[in-house]
């Protein structure tokens, strides 16, 4: 979970950078991170790929949170869960 945690700072921090940038920039980061994403493994692409969706939709100038984000599988982040972390789901405990 500390590695995950950590994860999820550098997220916050890569955000903060992009939200620096111009549009064109921010734009061309994300095509090089759906590429990135797509090179990875399949079980850690299936889980991370909300992430990155969520960064689009909000680069895009969306709210998760609202229509018709809320209905898509776009999700945030975050360091932290109540139950077992969506991230770690299909990971198995050892």
């Amino acid at each position: 979970l500390k590695m995950l945690k950590n994860t999820a700072y550098a997220w916050r921090q890569m955000i903060f950078f992009l939200s620096l940038l111009p549009e064109r920039d921010v734009a061309g980061f994300l095509r090089w991170a759906e590429g990135h994403l797509e090179a990875q493994r399949e079980d850690f692409r299936n889980r991370f790929a909300p992430v990155l969706q969520g960064l689009v939709l909000v680069a895009n100038g969306a709210a998760i949170d609202q229509q018709p984000a809320r209905t898509s599988d776009a999700r945030r982040f975050l360091g932290w869960s109540k139950t077992k972390h969506w991230l770690l789901a299909d990971v198995q405990d050892d």
